[in-house]
């Protein structure tokens, strides 16, 4: 569990970097890692 954790958390902040200037919604986020926006 606690990999799962650091990969999903890890690649929230690798999109949230590459999109420096762009607006993301819990959407989209979770879209990119196919779960469901809370």
């Amino acid at each position: 569990m606690n990999n799962t954790r650091f990969a999903t958390v890890i690649h929230i902040l690798t999109l949230l970097a590459k999109s420096r200037d762009q607006w993301l919604s819990s959407d989209r986020i979770a879209n990119s890692i196919s779960i469901n926006p809370v």
